[in-house]
């Protein structure tokens, strides 16, 4: 659909939702950033920015699969699966829910995002609350 995020493309191709209405940023407050990957490598830190900006991609969880989490976070070398494995078994960043991986911050966000985006088009059509 045009103008419309594809989240269902998204789920297997990232790259699929540009242009579309999908989350266009995240917000990363720097002190909580630091105070959130304090104890991360370097290499886990690009990690975790890699599968939250997927997560924002996707506006939801990524997939407890790991060859599939691997796939749209774009960690392609061993190397990688590594750091993204070690950040996605933290259970101070990611937790398990229903079969897929919670990031609660970024639900939170997310939800925030869809209250604001379902009021600008109440707004646009001038329907009342």
């Amino acid at each position: 659909m045009r103008g419309r995020c594809d989240r269902s493309a998204a789920r297997t191709n990232p790259q699929a939702v540009a242009g579309g209405k999908c989350v266009k940023f995240w917000q990363r407050e720097i002190g909580s950033w630091k105070k959130k990957t304090a104890s991360l490598s370097f290499e886990e830190q690009g990690a975790y920015a890699a599968a939250m900006d997927t997560y924002y991609t996707l506006e939801g969880p990524l997939p407890m699969d790991r060859l599939a989490a691997y796939k749209l976070v774009g960690a392609f070398t061993k190397r990688d699966q590594k750091a993204l494995d070690r950040v996605l078994d933290n259970p101070a960043l990611f937790h398990e829910n229903g079969g897929t991986l919670h990031n609660a911050r970024a639900d939170e966000e997310i939800q925030k995002y869809r209250i604001y985006c379902e009021n600008q088009r109440r707004r646009r059509l001038g329907i009342k609350r």
